[in-house]
């Protein structure tokens, strides 16, 4: 009874061996490019404190909260591997977006009523993503990919004729998405794509009057998420 048992297991186990390595991954290298448009909210803040003689004038504090929406251009190329495993598959992709990002606004400071103008641009993006999908037939796939979006921004503050020191920085951004491919033929095919960029650290810019530069202690920052929507074309080698 043993011995049979041993030797159906041991016969079950060269089957699914010889099966694995005689179908193996299929590895596809690819890329391309895609474009589209992006949706977006910012929360812009800034906490203004004004110095008299060195010494905090607790009077002129002057604070700014506001929330806008915004909608622009966004277009990139990308470029991945991919294993595929029967109907399965997973692999690794980059890609490097440039948008229209020119998120401004123009609000009154609490305290003083002065207007202030603030800009947020963005220089670029860069997110490398795991994917996995799946091949629902002979055309059509649907996949997920799990990325961190790691992007250069630029954030500006303007009060009226004193302009703030502009301050740059990398922020990193959980940017998930899910898609649909169809292929046009062996080497061709186009995809739709929907993408988030979510839970970031705030853009910062500590900045100071460039006329009077004790005069003010100040921090700015934007908080931003978006959705993504591309369309794209890509090449397998």
């Amino acid at each position: 009874m043993n011995k049979t048992l041993l030797s159906t297991t041991a016969t079950a186990l060269l089957l699914i061996s010889t099966s694995v390595k005689a179908d193996g991954p299929n590895i596809k290298f690819y890329g391309g490019a895609q474009a589209g448009g992006t949706f977006s909210k910012t929360n812009f803040k800034i906490d203004s404190h004004l110095n008299a003689g060195g010494l905090p004038v607790a009077l002129i504090d002057q604070k700014l909260k506001q929330d806008t929406g915004d909608k622009f251009f966004i277009g990139g190329i990308f470029s991945g591997v991919r294993l595929l495993f029967g109907n399965f598959f997973t692999g690794f992709e980059a890609e490097a977006n440039w948008d229209g990002m020119n998120i401004k606004i123009k609000a009154p400071i609490q305290g003083t009523g002065e207007a202030w103008r603030l800009e947020l641009k963005r220089r670029y993006q860069l997110i490398p993503s795991i994917v996995m999908g799946w091949k629902m037939n002979e055309q059509t796939a649907l996949y997920g990919k799990l990325g961190a979006g790691i992007s250069k921004f630029t954030l500006a503050v303007d009060r009226g004729a004193r302009n703030e020191n502009v301050r740059s920085r990398t922020v990193v951004h959980f940017v998930p998405a899910i898609g649909a491919e169809y292929e046009l033929n062996q080497n061709s095919a186009l995809r739709l794509e929907v993408s988030g960029e979510i839970a970031s650290r705030p853009i910062k810019g500590d900045s100071q009057d460039p006329v009077n530069p004790i005069a003010v202690n100040q921090v700015s920052k934007a908080r931003y998420s978006a959705i993504s929507v591309k369309v794209g074309a890509l090449f397998k080698i």
